[in-house]
């Protein structure tokens, strides 16, 4: 019974963000973490200090983010954010950043 209880654990977890341009946002280790899809197969991540105030127009990236349809399924301790073409995931024990 155990492992039907984690099933249907994992299964309420799963977020459907649908088509979205606002970023993901989490904090971990004292960063805050913000993950943006700017096209199924194109992603922005931005870390900062947890609570500063960053720069939030990029000098250098002139793209748009787009309306992106994002799943987001925490499980043990990441966040992976997946799209058609790509799976950004986040380990928020020590902050890192993994694509897929």
């Amino acid at each position: 019974m155990p492992e039907l209880r984690t099933l249907l654990l994992a299964a309420a977890a799963t977020l459907t963000l649908g088509a979205t341009a606002a970023p993901t946002t989490m904090t971990s280790r004292g960063m805050d973490i913000s993950v943006e899809f700017f096209a199924p197969d194109v992603v922005r991540v931005l870390k900062v200090p947890a609570g500063s105030n960053p720069v939030s127009e990029s000098l250098v990236v002139v793209a748009k983010p787009a309306d992106v349809a994002v799943t987001e399924t925490p499980v043990d301790g990441f966040t992976p954010l997946t799209s058609d073409s790509l799976m950004v995931r986040v380990n928020l024990a020590t902050s890192g950043v993994e694509f897929l």
